[in-house]
């Protein structure tokens, strides 16, 4: 992706898809507070937060597929969620815009995605510095 100068310049970055049965990119572009998910020449998802964007990156979370009570392992699947980070929330978007917003109990500078679970670096401070995992 890019990343955009001081001079209030977006961020966007492109990532491979496989929507509706035929391949495309997807951009996640940002302008401070605004976010937007598109996929080709169709958007997604589109929203404005409480505070300026830091991150977004996609995160494969498990979810359940079978009927209720199935534990079998292809009861399971997993779907790309859109991770969104700012500085005191992590919101995570599905691509049926079903969206979950966790507020932060630190201010949060920095996240990486690893096999299905969020890592979290809050911003140290004289008394603390802090790395939390979140995981589905």
């Amino acid at each position: 992706g890019s990343d955009g100068g001081a001079g209030g310049e977006g961020r966007f970055w492109l990532f491979p898809s496989h929507r509706d049965d035929y391949a495309a990119e997807e951009e996640v572009y940002v302008s401070g507070k605004r976010l937007v998910w598109s996929c080709g020449q169709r958007v997604v998802k589109a929203f404005t937060l409480p505070a300026p964007v830091l991150q977004a990156l996609w995160c494969p979370f498990q979810e359940d597929t079978g009927s209720a009570g199935d534990a079998s392992p292809s009861a399971h699947g997993t779907a790309k969620w859109l991770c969104v980070l700012t500085c005191r929330e992590l919101l995570a978007v599905s691509g049926s815009g079903e969206m979950h917003v966790v507020a932060l109990p630190f201010r949060a500078v920095r996240m990486w995605e690893t096999d299905g679970v969020i890592l979290l670096s809050a911003q140290p401070t004289a008394k603390r510095s802090l790395l939390l995992a979140v995981g589905c």
